[in-house]
């Protein structure tokens, strides 16, 4: 197929929204991880691209993209705390492959995320890991802080015994 025949077959696009990288309005949304890779670009940068799916509510089925880096302790410790609410073992991880591949366990869990307006940016913060197959009944017991790995298995491993559809 040429350029010009997938242009045209590619449709209208909202020129309002045209890159897919704006979370929905301002609020508290259940969500699924529908994608993870931390990679390495071709132009040397550390990059940390999640993927999102609004799972409940009036804006069913929207998506978007988040990106992030380690260019600054700044951006290293965002990234670190969202894959640390995601369930990731953040103090096991020593190197951006195994955090791609310890992301990419997570992918298809249900979260409680928060969009925040923050001057022109919106900021995602998760705040809860929901049990697959039923957003809104958290899977993990709230020990006042970030699950232990035990907790993380015992969850995972009851999600898996839960014989419900979509798992």
């Amino acid at each position: 197929m040429s350029f010009t025949d997938a242009w045209t077959a590619a449709g209208d696009v909202d020129a309002e929204r045209d890159d897919n990288t704006d979370p929905p309005e301002p609020g508290l949304y259940d969500v699924t991880l529908t994608g993870f890779k931390a990679f390495t670009s071709k132009s040397g940068n550390e990059v940390l691209v999640v993927d999102w799916r609004v799972a409940a509510g009036p804006q069913t089925g929207y998506e978007w993209t988040q990106l992030g880096g380690f260019k600054s302790e700044g951006q290293a410790k965002a990234a670190k705390s969202m894959c640390s609410r995601l369930g990731i073992p953040v103090a096991d991880i020593t190197g951006l492959e195994q955090l791609d591949q310890a992301g990419k366990t997570m992918v298809g869990n249900y979260y409680e995320v928060e969009i925040v307006q923050k001057g022109d940016f919106r900021n995602l913060y998760v705040q809860n890991r929901v049990h697959p197959g039923a957003p809104g009944t958290s899977d993990i017991p709230d020990a006042g802080g970030v699950p232990s790995q035990e907790e993380l298995d015992e969850a995972k491993a009851q999600a898996e015994a839960d014989d419900k559809p979509g798992w």
